[in-house]
Parts: structure tokens; C-alpha cells; sequence
């Protein structure tokens, strides 16, 4: 089974699972994923187990990745123990997931052999969890403004730019917040917009 090989401590605490997940939650390796929906724990048999399905449902071909390692220890006390006398010991090893992270990867395969094997692997993990393909290009799907054309712009057209631009970078924001966007790299892209056009009106001053 999965464990770490050394840990810092022998024990931790249960500790709490807030928000959703900022990193992992974007394909990094494949073309096709699945994520959780909902916060949880996951096994290091429930992980094997999927990884398991996932191997036999693409009849080994193509290429899989696993996301997640569990590397939190929980601890559980004997039967009929009575209460205090410390903390028990280390039973097994947890992953901790939030909303929205990526659990296993593939490529190699097509649409619907990915689709089916990965239906397989997530029947054997406790959380929701979401089909998703990784986006056919990763370039930008906007035109970022030049320097000639930032320069070209009257001080009212300057910032006019500047609000709408700041007005779509609170939504992106947001929508990030709520769900991983396919193209985060829109939200520098936009900030760096902003800044350019801050600086071409302070020369307009």
C-alpha cells in the first residue's frame, strides 16, 4: 500500500477540510481526468483499488498518472479501551482532497475507453467525482492588447479600457473561485493588462 517512506511526526492531528482546491486541480499530464466534487479522505486501498480498475479498464494501454498520496496517518485505539492514556496509533494513510482535485489522469487511449475506465476507477473511491477532458489547445483564447495600440488610446478610451478590464477581472476571479477556469493564466494576462494601461495613463497626465 501506498504510505510515506519517513514522516516528521509519528502522529497528526484530524484537522479541518475548508475551501476548494487551488493546486492540482488542473490536468498537468493527460488528456483526460477525474476530480472530486466534494472534500473527503481517500485510502491508500481505496487509491490502490481505483488505480487497479483504472489499469484494467485501459487494458494496459496508454499512459495513467495518480494525483493523490496519502501521507496523513490516522490513528485508531483498540476495542474496549477506555477513554484518555494519549493518542492511539497509527492505523492507515489518508489522502486529504478538496473540491476540485485531480484524482487520475490518462492518455494514449480514446474518448471512450477513458470514459469507461474511469467510470470503473471512481466506483471505488468514496467521493463524487467528475469526468473532465483536457482543453484542445492551451494557448490564450483572447488577443492580448500591443504596446502600439495601448499608446494609440485616448485618456478616456484609456479608462474606459481599464474599467471594463477590471470589471472582467473580478468575474474571473470569481468564477475561479468557485470552479477551476480551463485557462487561469487569463487572470495575470488580464492584471498585466490593467498595469500597462495604468502606466501609459500616468505618461498622458
Amino acid at each position: 500500500m501506498l504510505q510515506p517512506k519517513k514522516t516528521k511526526f509519528r502522529k497528526q492531528q484530524k484537522g479541518r477540510i475548508k475551501g476548494i482546491a487551488t493546486r492540482g486541480a488542473n490536468i498537468s499530464f493527460g488528456e483526460y481526468a477525474i476530480k472530486t466534487l466534494e472534500p473527503g479522505f481517500l485510502t491508500s486501498r481505496q487509491i490502490e483499488a481505483a488505480r487497479v480498475a483504472l489499469s484494467r479498464g485501459m487494458k494496459r494501454e496508454g499512459q495513467m498518472w495518480t494525483r493523490v498520496f496519502p501521507d496523513k496517518p490516522i490513528t485508531k485505539k483498540p476495542a474496549e479501551v477506555r477513554m484518555g492514556k494519549g493518542k492511539g496509533a497509527p492505523e492507515y494513510w489518508v489522502a486529504v482532497v478538496k473540491p476540485g482535485t485531480i484524482i487520475f489522469e490518462s492518455s494514449g487511449i480514446s474518448e471512450e475507453v477513458a470514459r469507461e475506465s474511469l467510470r470503473l476507477a471512481s466506483q471505488k473511491l468514496p467521493l463524487q467525482t467528475k469526468f473532465i477532458i483536457r482543453p484542445q489547445s492551451n494557448v490564450l483564447i483572447f488577443l492580448e492588447m500591443k504596446n502600439t495600440e495601448i499608446k494609440s488610446l485616448s485618456k478616456d478610451q484609456i479608462i474606459q479600457k481599464i474599467d471594463s478590464e477590471r470589471e472582467l477581472l473580478a468575474k474571473l476571479k470569481f468564477a475561479n473561485a468557485i470552479s477551476p477556469i480551463e485557462n487561469p493564466m487569463r487572470i495575470k494576462h488580464s492584471r498585466r493588462l490593467i498595469a500597462k494601461l495604468l502606466t501609459e495613463l500616468s505618461t498622458k497626465a
